[in-house]
């Protein structure tokens, strides 16, 4: 896969080195996933499409999705092709700024449904290590209910913890993952391979930034260790300020995302 007779042939030849070492961070970093070399460029796929690399004479080009545009990214452009989702664009030169795409890239990879702990009976799919699944679920229920006992219990109590902080928001299944609603989206978390993903949006994280100074954060994103203890008390206030914080803000007449 992207060999230099493909997307990497002639002027373009010299990024492939940069794009190999991108990718082998990434698989440390996210899990696994598949590329696929097609005309456009290679597409990098786990349950669902969530990234997609080019090259130019002068740069290697990255692009991923988010939820919205996030101006703070300074993407070299941005593309929106549906209501929910922003295509962002970004040229890498060189490995100086990986570990900050990385940290953004994990919110594509969540956003797209990638990267979930493989369900109970399911067999992984041959490769990669994904799970094989048997379609999309509707509800949180159904959800949970297809990982192993010891994250089913973690998931519940979670849940819980949510639904305690956040007692009128609905429940709904969104971008694939559990998410609990209250006139837009307020949180979603998902069974990763490695970890709990907790979503509470940017101001979710950037407000208890010294409490979560312990964990893996992105924009938007945090991930909790399955092998260390989760800390529930903390998922219940960081939810109850989402609450605060969307009771507080002005009507917008838009449904949620």
């Amino acid at each position: 896969m992207a060999q230099a007779s493909g997307v990497f042939s002639g002027v373009r030849a010299p990024w492939l080195p940069l794009y190999q070492q991108f990718r082998s961070r990434a698989k440390k970093t996210l899990g696994a996933f598949t590329e696929h070399e097609t005309s456009r460029g290679i597409i990098w796929k786990h349950a669902g499409s969530f990234a997609e690399f080019n090259a130019r004479r002068d740069a290697l080009v990255i692009a991923f999705p988010a939820e919205t545009e996030r101006a703070e990214w300074n993407a070299a452009k941005t593309l929106r092709t549906s209501k929910n989702r922003v295509v962002h664009y970004f040229d890498i030169t060189g490995d100086r700024g990986f570990d900050e795409l990385l940290a953004r890239l994990q919110d594509a990879y969540a956003l797209t449904g990638t990267g979930r702990a493989a369900p109970t009976g399911r067999a992984a799919s041959a490769g990669d290590g994904a799970p094989a699944g048997d379609g999309a679920v509707t509800t949180i229920d159904e959800y949970i209910a297809r990982y192993p006992a010891e994250q089913q219990e973690i998931m519940r109590k979670v849940r819980e913890m949510i639904r305690r902080a956040a007692p009128s928001a609905a429940e709904k299944i969104s971008y694939q993952m559990p998410t609990f609603f209250q006139r837009r989206n307020l949180v979603h978390f998902a069974a990763m391979k490695n970890h709990l993903g907790f979503y509470p949006g940017s101001g979710g994280v950037a407000a208890f930034a010294d409490e979560l100074a312990p964990y893996k954060t992105s924009k938007g994103s945090i991930q909790f260790p399955w092998t260390e203890p989760i800390p529930y008390r903390l998922i219940e206030r960081i939810t109850r300020s989402r609450v605060r914080a969307e009771e507080s803000a002005a009507p917008t007449g838009r449904a949620g995302k």
